[in-house]
């Protein structure tokens, strides 16, 4: 072992052991370790050097971020506690959602879409075309088949019977008619738009 592992001091709940030197980096191990007290040096002087927790070499190689947020590994630095950063945590910025389904006929999908179901075109292609309600995206992509799919696509509406038969003036079909959802608290109804994708529409009871 290295002079820099010398200075790690590792053990079990409430049994440290100190290698002759004050610890740079004092760890409380839980018994759940899935790695041996010799590894866990090697790991616990990578942490010591590296606050980003990575630890690398051969077989001194762990999952270090996994175990700090587990709470298998607790470190504390000349006794003041170090913040285990999340390993969960993300590193970057959500933007925003889109439901993508297929297109046979990009036209006549742009035109069910926006007509009957009342989205907002953003931007329209033969490939490509998005529509909008508030912040949710209906993307359709070019190169349907027209065969039914399911999408798990679905719409809230205020007035359900009203929207299917909307759907079929449109060109679309009802696979089932407004059912009393009870324990969801919803009427909801299964459909398909004029591309084949199987969609749904509900209603809240309040």
């Amino acid at each position: 072992m290295g002079a820099d592992h010398q200075h790690v001091a590792v053990g079990e709940p409430g049994e440290e052991r100190f290698a002759g030197r004050p610890a740079l980096c004092r760890v409380v191990v839980g018994r759940t370790a899935p790695f041996g007290a010799r590894h866990l040096a090697r790991v616990v002087n990578a942490v010591a050097r590296d606050e980003r927790f990575l630890a690398a070499g051969g077989d001194a190689h762990a999952d270090v971020a996994g175990c700090m947020a587990r709470g298998r590994i607790k470190p504390e630095r000349n006794g003041k506690k170090m913040a285990a950063k999340d390993s969960t945590k993300m590193q970057f910025r959500l933007c925003g959602t889109k439901f993508l389904i297929s297109a046979a006929n990009m036209e006549r999908a742009v035109k069910f879409y926006r007509d009957v179901i009342g989205l907002d075109v953003r931007t329209s292609s033969p490939g490509w075309s998005e529509l909008t309600v508030g912040t949710a995206v209906v993307a359709l992509h070019g190169g349907g088949t027209g065969e039914f799919r399911r999408t798990g696509l679905s719409f809230t509406v205020d007035d359900i019977n009203r929207a299917c038969e909307a759907v079929v003036h449109g060109g679309g079909s009802v696979r089932s008619d407004p059912e009393d959802r009870n324990e969801e608290g919803i009427y909801l109804a299964e459909l398909t738009d004029t591309e084949g994708n199987g969609f749904m529409m509900s209603r809240d009871k309040v």
